[in-house]
């Protein structure tokens, strides 16, 4: 009888102690894609993660490196980052291939959307947490190619709504941003896109 009371509580220790590891760590970051028609686009998304507490540098550039196959993968370039230069950040969700990040179209409700897990997010430039500053990259394509970006302090369970106003003139195209479960960071970033073709 010892015995079984002493399993039983070793088990109940067990279960309560991951789930509370577990709740206190998870959030996800969901993304809506749509324009001004609510059409629900075509595309892909990739989550960006700079940490916590951390200043971010004014001047960056994003860059789209396209190889054979149909792989890519974008990152974007600080040319300073804690004092070194050329600091180069890859997605912390998946890429290389056009169905990472890919959004879903839900085109009853009018956008397309994608869910990340931040448990499954990649650790490779810190664990992401509540609270950091994630980078959103929208890239939408086959109607207007428009890559879009910006910097959000995120809590749990964030939803980030990309709108697409104007798109029938590529040129003058403009994008509207919302969240809810976050903050919206006004850095006044310098864009600048480039793409490197390797055939």
């Amino acid at each position: 009888m010892r015995k079984f009371c002493s399993l039983t509580l070793l088990f109940l220790l067990i279960f309560t102690s991951c789930d509370e590891d577990y709740d206190d760590g998870f959030f996800t970051i969901e993304v809506r894609v749509t324009t001004e028609n609510n059409i629900a686009p075509n595309g892909n998304v990739y989550i960006f993660y700079l940490g916590k507490d951390v200043d971010v540098p004014k001047e960056t550039e994003l860059g789209l490196e396209y190889e054979l196959y149909g792989r890519y993968k974008p990152f974007i370039t600080f040319s300073v980052w804690n004092n070194e230069k050329n600091v180069i950040f890859y997605p912390v969700s998946e890429y290389g291939t056009e169905k990472d990040g890919m959004i879903h179209q839900n085109r009853d409700r009018g956008f397309s959307y994608a869910m990340f897990y931040v448990d499954k997010l990649s650790r490779e430039y810190g664990n992401p947490q509540d609270g950091g500053i994630f980078l959103v990259l929208v890239m939408p394509y086959k109607k207007w190619e428009a890559p879009a970006f910006m910097l959000f302090s995120i809590n749990k369970n964030a939803t980030i709504t990309t709108t697409y106003t104007n798109t029938q003139t590529e040129d003058l195209m403009y994008i509207e941003w919302n969240i809810q479960g976050g903050v919206m960071l006004n850095y006044e970033i310098e864009f600048e896109q480039y793409v490197e073709l390797k055939r």
